[in-house]
C-alpha cells in the first residue's frame, strides 16, 4: 500500500509549486528551462523514493515513480511552462505589451467612439459603449488573468492525468502472493469486465456451482450402476 503523500498526483503537486517557484526565473532564457526542470524534478524524485522506502514495501514503486513523474508528467509541464512563459514575455499578446502609450491610444479610441455611438443611440447603448471603454483600458489585464486561468486550468489536467495512472498501476504484489510458497501456483484473479455488472458476475457464479453439483450427481448415480 502507497501512502498518499507519496502517490503520483501528490508528488505532481509538489513538484509544480517548485517549478513554479523557478520558472519566472527562464522567461528570457527559455533554452535552459528544461535542464533546470529536470534537476528540480529529478531532486524531488529522489527524495521521495528515498522516503517512501520507509513506509511501504513495494519495492518496485520508486522504479516506477521515478519514470512516470520524469517520462510522463514533466515534458508535458516543460511544454506549458515554456509556452506560458512566451505569453509573459509577450505580455500575453497586448498591443505594445500594454505600456502607457498603447494604453493612451486605445482607450482614447474608445472613449471616441463611446462618445459618438451615445450621442445618436439611445442610453441603454450607451452605457454598453461605455462600459466597453472600461473593457480595453483594463484589456491587458484582463488578458493576463484569462490566460493565467488556462495555465492553471491545463496544470490541472497533468495533475488529474497523473492520479488516473496511479490508480491503473499494476505493479504492486499483493500480499496474499508474497505469503504463498515458491512453488506454489500463482492464483490468477478474473479480469474485470465493464460489460458485467456484481448481480451479473454473481448469477455466473451460481450457475457455474449447480452445474458442478449436478455433473457431481450424474457422476455418483452412473458409479452406483
Amino acid at each position: 500500500m502507497i501512502p498518499s503523500d507519496f502517490r503520483l498526483d501528490t508528488v505532481s503537486v509538489h513538484l509544480v509549486e517548485r517549478l513554479e517557484g523557478a520558472r519566472r526565473s527562464y522567461v528570457d532564457r527559455p533554452d535552459q528551462a528544461p535542464p533546470a526542470f529536470l534537476r528540480i524534478a529529478e531532486e524531488l524524485v529522489a527524495d521521495a523514493a528515498a522516503e517512501v522506502g520507509e513506509y511501504s514495501d513495494e519495492g518496485d514503486y520508486p522504479v516506477v515513480l521515478r519514470r512516470e513523474i520524469l517520462e510522463t508528467f514533466l515534458p508535458r509541464y516543460t511544454r506549458l511552462a515554456l509556452e506560458h512563459n512566451a505569453l509573459e514575455k509577450r505580455r500575453f499578446g497586448a498591443w505594445r505589451a500594454g505600456d502607457p502609450v498603447a494604453r493612451l491610444v486605445t482607450t482614447g479610441a474608445a472613449i471616441l467612439a463611446a462618445a459618438i455611438f451615445s450621442r445618436f443611440f439611445p442610453s441603454v447603448f450607451a452605457a454598453v459603449a461605455w462600459l466597453f471603454v472600461v473593457m480595453v483600458a483594463l484589456m491587458p489585464e484582463l488578458r493576463a488573468t484569462w490566460y493565467r486561468r488556462v495555465y492553471r486550468r491545463d496544470l490541472q489536467a497533468v495533475v488529474d492525468d497523473m492520479a488516473r495512472i496511479h490508480d491503473h498501476l499494476t505493479v504492486y504484489t499483493p500480499s496474499e502472493r508474497r505469503a504463498e510458497p515458491a512453488h506454489a501456483e500463482p492464483a490468477r484473479a478474473a479480469t474485470p469486465s465493464l460489460d458485467r455488472s456484481p448481480s451479473q458476475d454473481a448469477a455466473s457464479s451460481f450457475d457455474e456451482a449447480f452445474a458442478k453439483r449436478r455433473r457431481g450427481a450424474a457422476a455418483t448415480s452412473k458409479h452406483k450402476e
